[in-house]
């Protein structure tokens, strides 16, 4: 019991960072997307 208590635990957390990251790399594509438009 407690191990599938711990698996949900880490899903939970693995899941949140993913989603961070994939936020993370969504802004970092849009920030140098806007720095070429910049740059012209």
């Amino acid at each position: 019991m407690s191990q599938i208590q711990l698996g949900s635990e880490n899903f939970r957390v693995i899941s949140s960072f993913g989603q961070s990251v994939t936020f993370l790399v969504k802004m970092h594509k849009v920030s140098s997307n806007f720095l070429d438009y910049t740059k012209g």
